[in-house]
């Protein structure tokens, strides 16, 4: 053979693999299986002696069990079961006004919380044998201290505290009869066998031992930087924007399977920043048909089945908190005997705001009694008892509470048994649920063996530590396919493969530097000779020498964090772009989706000869076979057309048997809808779809605008009875009879909760309710102000009615609304009613209620008002206009009105009489309109407005069309005419 055709690792190994007195040590075993079939391929088939090829941490574990073989490794989840036990000592000696254990890692202050700082100690022991070989020299103490257990008591701060870690954790391991192997220097003696170690830089610890091996002389390392490495070709492409860059990703991996016939198995994509980029880059691949295979587990507690342990922790945590309950009962992965009742206990917290417990204070501001809000919504429910999910829920709480307290991990293994035994339908488990779930209780196995073989290491919050230990545990489930190696950056970069691409290729996500003893300060590190090792420049040498086509890097101007800038050894000098298929057609496959967005274009503009792309993905053809059946099935001329169903359904909602049988009820709130889209008024008013969140908030968001009402309503009432004008204000105060008025009025109202109305049906919870009146002393000082500007204005007017309800007939139907407030103006030669409708802040812009915008009238209230006013209600009508309570302002329409305090009148530019003229024709129109298309079913109002669209609560459930346009990444959608 000759060596010109190889490169030096597969030289290598080639030359030495026949000889049994070698060993080859890789980073990792990803490199180990892939080199391994990488060298049967060169060498056309065969076997190999699989123990001659290992990964560097079994090497060192190799040598190390060599030389102890009296003692056991430590396991790792013994690590953070020690440092537990000692957290827990270092709480409960500070709480007890002993002296700390830790006084500077763990601050006593924080004492209470060293919980959060377990982890972080637990990563720390296996580098603080390092620790004590570079400070030994430095602190004399540590050598001279001969009992651990005193933790070198003239040491202080950082080193006090890592020394009584240190000293603690080597008593604990000779208790029990262990080591820890990231202590222990092994010799690497020789055993006549020569080692090549590949590519050390990549290794983090390896200039640890890399005098000790590279002097023994049966070791040979094969560095990346004599490998040739920095001369082999490479690819850069620079986007403007993440998507562009995944989308054209995609493109080049299926340009190299169909033009350069590269399997698909044979790539691998490196992906460095994987929250980001992972859920972006496997739907581009499932759409591209381009199959594709996750190389990397994560932790148990990430997979949807698996967080079921964290959600029952999270709910016990926090009292039974809305989010943290749906957070359990709603993750569908979970098999849930009760569904029906898990839906009624959702749908009474969302009614009675169940959104968390808490502490009520007395009027001095002292704690007093916890309320539960569960227990406190059960005792006064609004609307149903629902009496099924009062007891599902204390059965359930009971249970989770049980499970949570368990003393042993034994105890939590049985009482998860009964909990599943309870609520879950196992029989109806999904096959990656069940897969999840026995995995998770196999890792409860393990730590029930730990707890077995290590009697006198209780741990403090066994079920915390579980929830905690699966969040840690990676497991990646056994892959039954093959397709593009997916895997975080680095990772893949010491395996052979026909092409290597990276995604992501930023400054900040291709830096790797390696940090010995990295929980130090940067100063300290320095004291110790301690200095950073950039391996940035060896990662991206590595992933170029591996990839037998140029390696691919790929990166982009805007992420999905940020801005950012190639990496600068990348050495990319053009300017980001949006995309490089268009110029390299090689490179790059054909984008059939924007082959798809061709045609649409094309039909839309009656181009003569539409452009069809010549082939679809799978996924595409599925898409339009379906829409293709839907145009079949429904027909072009019964687009917009309702069904007789449907027909029924509207008369029921609008046709009356009362005051007007047969005739069509009329109201503002329902033309506004209809006259923004006519679906929208279906799904509101016809169909009556709630867009539900599964959420719940401390009050329903209307519920304050109908407590300010009903205390205005209670007001106004009260005032027309006596039939006295409204008082003009008394030096800008309110009349002190109307201050009285007031308090009375507010008193009424919040006492009368939840009832709005004396002897109506409750309409708040009871949480709601304690807010409301805690906010009393506030609303009516709101109130008073609002009142203090109506006056201004209204002061001397008489009161005609209030929250008064009319209905008019008219030929086919009847208007029908109800008027907050109407007034008289007594003082002019002609008597003429005012119309007031109160808003709580935001009021209708003028546009839309004088038919001064593109789309004329679409708001209704005040002409209805007034129409009704002056037909049903006899009274003439010159003004009518909104007042906001919270504003104190008023948006005069129609009319004007003058502030007798200031002299100012509203509005400066008032509604002339032709353009009134004008607006109520336009009113008479849209409303005899409205009257007619919902009587007959065809509607002509269909939005294609993409801001009403994407403001509509509807648009989920809405038959829509989307259309992206790529070079502003804006989405544009319209309703989908099959």
């Amino acid at each position: 053979m000759a060596d010109t055709q190889y490169n030096l690792v597969e030289t290598i190994l080639l030359e030495n693999i026949d000889k049994p007195d070698t060993l080859f040590v890789f980073p990792t075993d990803i490199a180990v299986n892939h080199w391994a079939d990488h060298l049967l391929s060169l060498r056309g088939g065969g076997t190999l002696a699989m123990e001659r090829f290992t990964a560097w941490d079994t090497f060192k574990q190799e040598s190390i069990r060599a030389q102890k073989q009296d003692k056991k490794s430590v396991p790792a989840v013994l690590r953070k079961i020690f440092v537990s036990r000692l957290v827990r000592e270092n709480t409960e000696n500070c709480g007890a006004g002993k002296a700390p254990l830790f006084s500077s890692l763990l601050p006593p202050k924080y004492a209470y919380a060293g919980g959060a700082f377990v982890s972080w100690l637990t990563g720390i022991l296996p580098q603080l044998g390092s620790w004590f070989e570079k400070t030994a020299g430095l602190l004399p103490a540590l050598m001279n201290e001969k009992n651990g257990i005193l933790a070198g008591e003239s040491l202080a701060g950082d080193d006090r505290d890592l020394y009584t870690l240190a000293s603690r954790y080597q008593q604990f391991l000779d208790e029990h009869g262990l080591f820890e192997p990231a202590w222990e220097k092994p010799p690497f003696e020789d055993t006549g066998k020569t080692c090549f170690i590949f590519f050390p830089e990549s290794l983090m610890d390896y200039s640890e031992y890399a005098e000790l091996l590279e002097n023994t002389g049966h070791v040979k390392p094969v560095r990346i930087s004599g490998a040739g490495a920095a001369a082999k070709p490479y690819k850069t492409f620079f986007y403007t924007n993440s998507r562009s860059e995944i989308t054209e990703a995609a493109l080049y991996i299926r340009a190299l399977h169909e033009n350069q016939g590269v399997p698909f198995e044979s790539m691998v994509v490196s992906i460095s920043d994987e929250s980001s980029y992972e859920p972006y880059v496997l739907r581009e691949f499932a759409n591209r048909n381009i199959p594709f295979v996750r190389r990397q587990g994560k932790p148990l507690a990430s997979y949807p089945a698996g967080q079921l342990f964290t959600a029952i922790a999270d709910c016990a945590s926090r009292d039974f908190a809305f989010d943290a309950l749906t957070g359990l009962l709603l993750n569908s992965h979970l098999p849930w005997k009760d569904r029906e009742v898990i839906n009624q206990l959702i749908d009474f917290g969302i009614r009675n705001n169940c959104i968390t417990s808490w502490k009520e204070t007395d009027e001095q501001g002292s704690v007093g009694r916890e309320i539960h809000v569960w227990e406190d919504a059960f005792k006064s429910p609004m609307g149903n008892r629902e009496e099924r999910a009062r007891s599902f829920y204390e059965i359930l709480k009971t249970d989770i509470e049980k499970l949570c307290r368990a003393p042993s991990f034994e105890d939590i293994r049985t009482r998860y048994f009964i909990f599943r035994e309870k609520f879950l339908n196992m029989g109806e488990c999904l096959p990656e649920t069940d897969l999840i779930l026995s995995r998770c209780i196999s890792e409860l196995l393990s730590l029930i063996e730990i707890e077995k073989s290590f009697q006198d290491l209780a741990v403090p919050d066994p079920y915390t530590f579980f929830t905690e230990y699966l969040q840690e545990k990676n497991y990646l489930p056994q892959q039954y396919s093959s397709g593009v190696s997916i895997l975080p950056y680095r990772t893949a970069a010491p395996a052979p493969f026909e092409c290597h691409i990276i995604l992501g290729s930023t400054q900040n996500s291709l830096s790797a530097v390696f940090s010995r003893l990295g929980f130090l300060s940067r100063a300290k590190r320095e004291e110790l000779g301690l200095q950073d090792d950039d391996a940035s420049e060896a990662f991206i040498n590595l992933h170029k020498l591996n990839s037998r086509l140029p390696a691919a890097f790929f990166c982009a101007q805007e992420t999905f964090s940020g801005y950012a800038i190639p990496h600068s050894l990348l050495r990319v000098t053009e300017k980001p772009r949006m995309r490089y298929g268009a110029d390299d057609t090689e490179a790059f496959a054909e984008d059939l989706f924007e082959a798809e967005q061709g045609l649409y274009r094309s039909l839309q503009a009656a181009a003569s000869v539409p452009y069809f792309p010549s082939r679809l993905h799978r996924g595409q053809l599925q898409g339009f076979n379906a829409w293709a059946a839907r145009r079949n099935r429904n027909g072009d001329e019964e687009r917009w057309k309702a069904d007789p169903a449907l027909l029924n359904l509207i008369r029921e909602r609008y046709c009356y048997s009362g005051d007007f049988p047969g005739k069509f009820s009329v109201s503002a709130s329902s033309l506004e809808p209809y006259y923004n889209c006519a679906l929208q008024w279906l799904f509101q008013r016809v169909l009556v779809l709630e867009n539900v969140r599964i959420e719940t908030s401390l009050m329903a968001e209307n519920i304050m605008g109908s407590v300010y009402h009903a205390v205005l309503n209670w007001f106004f009432t009260a005032v027309k009875k006596d039939g006295a004008v409204l008082s003009p204000l008394q030096n800008g105060a309110l009349p002190q009879d109307y201050g009285v008025l007031l308090t009375e009025c507010v008193e009424t109202i919040l006492k009368g909760l939840p009832a709005l109305l004396p002897g109506k049906q409750p309409e708040m919870s009871a949480l709601t309710v304690r807010l409301i009146r805690a906010e009393k002393k506030n609303i009516r000082a709101k109130l008073e102000t609002l009142l203090i500007a109506f006056l201004s204005y209204f002061g001397g007017y008489r009161v005609l009615g209030s929250e008064t309800s009319w209905k008019l007939e008219k030929d086919s139907f009847y208007l029908n609304g109800k008027v907050d407030c109407m007034l008289e103006d007594i003082c002019s030669e002609v008597p003429r009613a005012v119309i007031v409708d109160f808003k709580l802040y935001y009021m209708p812009d003028w546009d839309s209620c004088t038919a001064s915008g593109d789309e004329g009238l679409t708001n209704f209230q005040l002409p209805l008002y007034m129409t009704l006013a002056e037909e049903k209600g006899g009274k003439p009508v010159n003004t009518a206009l909104f007042f906001s309570i919270l504003q104190a302002k008023p948006q005069v329409i129609f009319g004007v009105v003058t502030d007798r305090e200031t002299g100012k009148s509203l509005p400066k530019d008032p509604v002339a009489d032709d353009q009134f003229q004008l607006i109520m024709e336009e009113f008479r129109e849209k409303t005899e309109r409205y009257a007619a298309e919902i009587r007959a079913g065809n509607f002509s109002t269909i939005s294609n407005s993409f801001k009403k669209c994407a403001a509509c609560d509807y648009h989920p459930v809405c038959r829509t069309s989307y259309t992206v346009d790529r070079e502003s990444n804006l989405l544009h959608w319209g309703v989908n005419n099959g």
